[in-house]
């Protein structure tokens, strides 16, 4: 996911895939700040869309090793020769779960659920920090142009 030190790019993959670059969305131009504030809503909404996909992702991830857990636990138990093994206490079953490839591989996908589900955690932060940081550039550029800024121009004396 990353594309180097300073790029963060994020794809979450259920039935579609889905891409963003976190660190250009994030960059603020303060040339165009009334654009940077008008894309902010939904720049936050997309994230959350994301990050919401992919909980959905790693919590389908847990359930697929609960089942492969289960279904190794009951082969094992039934025909621990298949699996070269003398005893079926608890702890020999575990241990030979553990190293099942399917197991392996199962759990190696959850860490990398888990680890995008962790960075679009983050980068929801961002966005937040984003918010504040925009409202207080709007603050320094509403001093610098001086206190008699308005949004309207008024009329008729008002």
């Amino acid at each position: 996911m990353e594309k180097n030190k300073r790029t963060v790019e994020i794809k979450v993959v259920l039935d579609k895939e889905y891409n963003a670059d976190l660190t250009s969305d994030l960059k603020i131009d303060k040339n165009t700040i009334n654009e940077e504030l008008i894309k902010q809503p939904s720049n936050v909404a997309w994230y959350a869309v994301l990050y919401a996909l992919a909980v959905e992702k790693r919590d389908n991830k847990k359930l697929e090793m609960d089942v492969i857990y289960s279904t190794l636990y009951k082969a094992i138990k039934d025909s621990p020769s298949t699996y070269e093994i003398t005893t079926t206490s608890e702890a020999s079953l575990a241990n030979t779960i553990y190293n099942q490839d399917t197991y392996v591989n199962a759990k190696k996908d959850l860490i990398s659920a888990d680890r995008d589900v962790n960075i679009l955690h983050g980068a929801m932060k961002s966005w937040d920090h984003r918010k504040d940081l925009l409202v207080t550039i709007c603050a320094n550029l509403r001093q610098e142009w001086g206190s008699n800024m308005s949004f309207k121009e008024r009329s008729g004396g008002q």
